[in-house]
């Protein structure tokens, strides 16, 4: 998670546009990251705006999805929206 927080902040520093998307047991996270105590915190509020969601599929078998809506994310339902082109650090690490 760490890795995929800083090379998006990264990114989103050199002026590239990046998507979060938060799949598999990333989903787990969610509500990990929105805690002020944790040691990602301050990163991932830093590329918050980046995070176009997580996957509501996702959320359901890998983590309540109540997690993933308190930490403000949107559930993305279409699977488009999960393989549009572009750059995108996906949130897969356990």
């Amino acid at each position: 998670m760490f890795n995929a927080l800083g090379a998006a902040y990264d990114y989103q520093q050199a002026g590239d546009d990046v998507k979060i998307i938060f799949q598999a047991a990333g989903t787990r996270w969610t509500v990990e990251l929105i805690q002020p105590d944790h040691p990602a915190f301050s990163l991932f509020e830093a590329v918050k705006d980046n995070v176009a969601g997580a996957s509501c599929g996702c959320a359901g078998v890998f983590s309540p999805r109540e997690s993933v809506e308190n930490a403000g994310l949107n559930m993305i339902k279409d699977s488009p929206h999960l393989v549009q082109q572009g750059l995108q650090v996906y949130a897969r690490w356990l």
